[in-house]
C-alpha cells in the first residue's frame, strides 16, 4: 500500500517537474522571439529611416521638400507639413497641459493674487486665440 502511494507521489512529482521545465522552456522561447522581433524591427527602421532630417538645417529641409515635390507633388509636401504640424501641436499640448495637471500654484512672491489671476486669464485667452488661428 505504501509502495503504491510512493509510486503515485513519484509520478506526481515528475509531472510537476516536467510542467515546470516546459514552462521555463516556453518562457525562454518567448523571450528569444521578442529579441528576434526587436532586432528585425530595428533593422527595418534603420533601413527605412536612413539619415534623420535635421529641421534646423535650411539646406536639409529644402532638399527634402524638393525630393517630395519630385516624387509626390504638392500633395506630398502638404501631407508632410500637416504631419509636422500635428506633431508640434501634440508636443505643445503636452507642455501646456502639464501645468493643469500639476494643480494649484500660489502667486509668485511679490505679486498679488488678483494680478496673478489677471495674468493667468490673459495667458489663457492668448492660448485660445492662438489655437483658433491654427
Amino acid at each position: 500500500n505504501t509502495h503504491t502511494q510512493d509510486m503515485i507521489n513519484n509520478v506526481g512529482h515528475r509531472a510537476r517537474s516536467n510542467a515546470i521545465a516546459q514552462h521555463k522552456l516556453k518562457m525562454q522561447l518567448l523571450a528569444q522571439q521578442k529579441v528576434d522581433l526587436k532586432n528585425e524591427e530595428s533593422k527595418v527602421e534603420k533601413h527605412k529611416a536612413g539619415k534623420p532630417l535635421d529641421i534646423t538645417s535650411e539646406t536639409d529641409v529644402d532638399g527634402e521638400m524638393h525630393k517630395l515635390m519630385k516624387t509626390g507633388g504638392r500633395a506630398a509636401v502638404k501631407k508632410q507639413v500637416d504631419a509636422l504640424r500635428e506633431e508640434i501641436l501634440a508636443d505643445a499640448g503636452k507642455l501646456t497641459k502639464y501645468g493643469k495637471k500639476a494643480g494649484f500654484l500660489p502667486a509668485p512672491p511679490g505679486m498679488s493674487k488678483s494680478t496673478a489671476h489677471k495674468k493667468l486669464a490673459a495667458h489663457k485667452a492668448a492660448l485660445k486665440k492662438m489655437a483658433r488661428a491654427i
